[in-house]
């Protein structure tokens, strides 16, 4: 708040609390001296009724507290205001006189006090006692009342010869100050929060210690007596201005909420139906309306039911049933699927969920209804997709297979008629002798070909089932099957411990032979292959391994293409193969859900990384 505003408002604040109360005092005392009113109801009335405001302003400031846990200065203004109600109401009760005074007095003293407690730090107020202390309060100011017309021979002179006691002024006096004491604190929050309310209880505490300080001004029933009690209504009259803007603001964030709940239920893209446990509706919203084609007035007080093709209608009384027997929705919503019946009749697939919910002691149940129609369709056009590459897969498998056995007939007799033209070789010159040479190796390289081509067909078109592989069995096997190989190069093959994963048996098996293979193969001349076969657990629950080997290298720059089918990196003269083994090790590392790259340097060895899934996540 700017300091020009917050200075109207202190002007207000002094004008209503300290210069009008002086100035009518002052005018009471010069002007009215002799005058007096002696009318016991008129007075009960205004002590009655302000009473009543004081217990209310109380009500709602601790239900104003429940919602708002950092306003804790509250439950000290609803004890002031609950000491002063009860006692004021007691003090209206009663005829003018000792007991009369002292019920006044002791209402103006404890509000002070009370009041002045706003000061006190959060963390002495936070407390379960504070809590619970407004009750205890109202208990203990109740049974002082209640003792004092029993036993008012027990109360204090508060009236001498027609006159207040030393007694009652002070108690006045002091109650005055304790109000103008919590002023200050509200004025201060005022001016830090620019809050209303602090506004107007800066007034309410303003005009009650005015008239605490003054009423040792006053004679019972003169006019500065009554100007008083005149303060003490206008200072009510600032808390019932509090308890109808509260209520004006309470009623303004209902219809927002309202408003906002109701904008929220007609933009749901869910058709939303509310219905009791008997099936009849009382709620749809827009969504509904537009699935179903019937207007909201057509449905309220008709059946569910109307909604629901008879096919699917034994379906959702069973379910509903179930629900009001179990109570299970209050906790859990299920959705079931169903058919839909509109207006005119056509019937359309919907998914209906169900979730119980108490309103006023009635259960109720609220019917989440979404249109499936597209989603059926899309379910459909993928079936028919999934059945075709079945289909296909199964064609291609058929293919595969014959046209191998097809290929593989006439590449035998070629084989074979080259042996017999071998045999012959004294009736052959040397050029026939090259092209029958060269005729075999092709021949030979056709057949390596046509069985790495099945190979990789095979890894997705028919693969194996996922189960516990022992790797570093797998890898013992492999070592073995290529101790010829091994031998002959001089290789040196380290296999450190290895992980027991979930994969296909087979495709590992095939994964690790087509690696080693491959570094001993593409080994440096005259140095003998060391490969290492290495392992480690990475912290997502998946396994790296590593075949490192120290042969020829290549460079990096081809470390994605040589996992392309029929790609290399060096001439059939240099190397044999077909370029399709590491393009078969990617499609398993693939299929396992893991990935497979490659380290190298020309001349310095080549690191394939191989991460795998320790297990295979569940397929949809």
């Amino acid at each position: 708040m700017n300091s020009s505003k917050f200075f109207h408002h202190i002007l207000i604040i002094i004008f209503l609390g300290l210069a009008l109360p002086v100035l009518g005092s002052w005018i009471s005392i010069s002007f009215f001296m002799e005058w007096r009113l002696v009318h016991v109801p008129f007075h009960s009335l205004i002590e009655g009724l302000g009473g009543f405001i004081a217990l209310t302003l109380a009500g709602l400031l601790l239900a104003e507290k429940n919602s708002k846990p950092d306003q804790l200065h509250h439950v000290w203004m609803a004890c002031a205001l609950i000491s002063m109600g009860i006692l004021d109401i007691f003090h209206a009760a009663v005829l003018p006189g000792n007991l009369f005074v002292w019920l006044h007095s002791t209402a103006q003293f404890v509000g002070g006090l009370f009041f002045a407690l706003v000061w006190l730090p959060k963390h002495l107020t936070n407390d379960s006692l504070s809590a619970r202390f407004p009750l205890i309060l109202f208990v203990g100011i109740s049974a002082l009342g209640v003792l004092s017309l029993n036993f008012p021979e027990m109360v204090p002179a508060m009236v001498n010869q027609g006159k207040f006691s030393l007694l009652a002024k002070f108690l006045n006096i002091l109650g005055g100050l304790g109000f103008l004491i919590a002023a200050v604190f509200f004025i201060v929050r005022f001016r830090s929060h620019n809050i209303r309310n602090d506004y107007l209880f800066a007034i309410h505490c303003t005009l009650f210690g005015a008239a605490g300080v003054l009423f040792e001004q006053s004679q019972l029933w003169d006019a500065a007596w009554w100007w008083w009690h005149f303060l003490r209504l206008m200072a009510y009259s600032a808390g019932l201005i509090y308890a109808v803007s509260s209520f004006l603001d309470t009623g303004k964030v209902l219809l927002d909420n309202k408003t906002f709940l109701n904008s929220i239920l007609e933009n749901l893209q869910e058709g939303v139906i509310t219905i009791d446990k008997k099936g009849t509706i009382n709620l749809v919203n827009a969504k509904t309306e537009h699935m179903f084609g019937y207007p909201s007035e057509e449905l309220i007080g008709k059946n569910i039911t109307l909604l629901i093709s008879e096919s699917s209608l034994g379906k959702f009384q069973k379910e509903l049933a179930r629900l009001l027997k179990t109570g299970e929705s209050k906790a859990i919503s299920r959705s079931i699927e169903m058919s839909g019946l509109r207006i005119d009749g056509s019937i359309f697939p919907i998914k209906l969920e169900l979730t119980g919910i108490s309103h006023n002691k009635t259960e109720l149940f609220i019917a989440l209804v979404r249109d499936i129609t597209e989603q059926k369709v899309a379910e459909n056009k993928l079936m028919h997709y999934t059945h075709e590459l079945e289909r296909s897969n199964k064609d291609l498998e058929n293919f595969t297979s014959i046209a191998s056995h097809d290929m593989r007939e006439p590449l035998r007799k070629i084989i074979s008629f080259g042996d017999r033209l071998v045999e012959t070789e004294s009736q052959i010159t040397s050029r026939g002798k090259d092209y029958i040479n060269r005729m075999q190796k092709a021949s030979s390289r056709m057949n390596i070909l046509i069985d790495d081509l099945l190979n990789f067909s095979r890894v997705t078109c028919n693969p194996g089932s996922f189960e516990t592989v022992n790797f570093k069995k797998v890898v013992d096997q492999v070592v073995e099957d290529l101790d010829m190989k091994i031998a002959e190069e001089k290789a040196t093959i380290i296999v450190e411990e290895m992980p027991t994963l979930e994969a296909d048996l087979f495709q590992i098996r095939q994964l690790f032979q087509n690696l080693i293979a491959n570094s001993l193969k593409y080994h440096r001349e005259g140095v003998p292959p060391v490969i290492e076969v290495k392992s480690a657990k990475n912290g997502s629950g998946t396994w790296e391994i590593r075949i490192k080997d120290n042969g020829i290298g290549f460079n990096e720059k081809y470390a994605q293409r040589i996992f392309r089918i029929f790609e290399r990196l060096h001439g059939r003269s240099t190397y044999e193969g077909t370029g399709i083994g590491l393009a078969i090790c990617e499609r398993i590392v693939t299929r396992h859900n893991g990935t497979i790259t490659a380290k190298s340097k020309v001349g310095g060895g080549s690191t394939f990384i191989v991460t795998l899934p320790e297990i295979q996540p569940v397929s949809d």
